[in-house]
């Protein structure tokens, strides 16, 4: 457990050594309680997005719909950036989410999700869960009075987005770098997959020898090195989170943790016990052969 503070001090460190603050998260539900939710639907966390978002459904005519709106968004860096988690399906044409940044005395300015690859490229066909990120640097300029997100879409197509950080950053601190994902879904899949059979494989393997009374030092060995395992898997998780990786990225590594952690913890005073017994049971049998001669 030394290793899992160790990590969790790591990712605390890490944190703060970046220049990234966040400011505001914008959540639907409470956006929907305050009256201020104008479209799509809010949809509540499940097993396919573990956390709430807005699903908005386009017809065939083009539509620019706005989201949300951040009065007085507490800014005071020049380079700022609003990230979230988004999924679409069957978008025709080339949509994209835009943020305008009002600013006192000089007017509005856009950001837009254009690009063609990463958290900045735009909306396409169908996607699974990705980042998206809308930046902006207003160097020179004063801080922005607000912000409107809107979503538009050149045709039919539908639009999951989740919870919304309004990020702001130091100097020498690229949004876009990092907002990057350590890796994408079918990776977290493979992945995933992999590891859950090792677990489920090794847990069995001690369950065995335990159940047949061999191997001590190694099915022990096994325990404690699931603990290592799930000790820097929970502890790279809080980095991910900490650092606004994606979903593919954070729940694997936090799912595995918790499995890693919590298995070997459940299963260490039972094999130890176990263990104990048939020690004690042999030397008994070893005090009645004695006494019997």
């Amino acid at each position: 457990m030394r290793l899992a503070g160790a990590m969790v001090t790591w990712a605390l460190v890490a944190t703060a050594a970046s220049g990234e603050e966040t400011l505001r998260e914008i959540s639907w539900s409470r956006l929907k309680q305050e009256g201020g939710l104008a479209v799509g639907e809010l949809r509540p966390a499940e097993s396919g997005s573990p956390f709430e978002s807005l699903l908005v459904t386009n017809g065939p005519e083009p539509r620019t719909a706005t989201l949300v709106t951040v009065d007085n968004p507490g800014i005071t860096k020049p380079r700022y950036a609003l990230t979230g988690q988004i999924r679409y399906d069957g978008v025709e044409g080339q949509g994209y989410l835009e943020m305008w940044s009002i600013i006192p005395g000089k007017g509005s300015f856009f950001s837009r999700t254009l690009a063609t690859f990463g958290p900045m490229a735009s909306l396409e066909g169908s996607s699974g869960w990705r980042t998206v990120l809308l930046r902006f640097d207003g160097q020179g300029a004063p801080p922005p009075s607000a912000l409107t997100v809107n979503l538009v879409l050149p045709g039919r197509g539908t639009v999951q987005l989740g919870p919304l950080r309004l990020l702001e950053y130091g100097p020498g601190d690229d949004p876009a770098a990092a907002s990057r994902a350590w890796w994408g879904p079918e990776t977290a899949g493979l992945v995933g997959g992999i590891a859950g059979s090792v677990i489920g494989c090794l847990g069995a393997l001690i369950g065995f020898l335990t159940q047949k009374a061999k191997g001590r030092g190694f099915a022990l060995g096994l325990l404690k090195a699931l603990l290592a395992m799930g000790a820097v898997s929970l502890g790279f998780g809080l980095i991910a989170l900490l650092r606004s990786q994606p979903y593919a990225v954070v729940y694997p590594l936090l799912l595995g943790g918790v499995l890693c952690l919590g298995l070997p913890l459940f299963l260490l005073p039972t094999v130890r016990r176990r263990y104990e017994d048939l020690e004690l049971r042999k030397m008994r049998a070893q005090d009645l052969g004695t006494h019997a001669r």
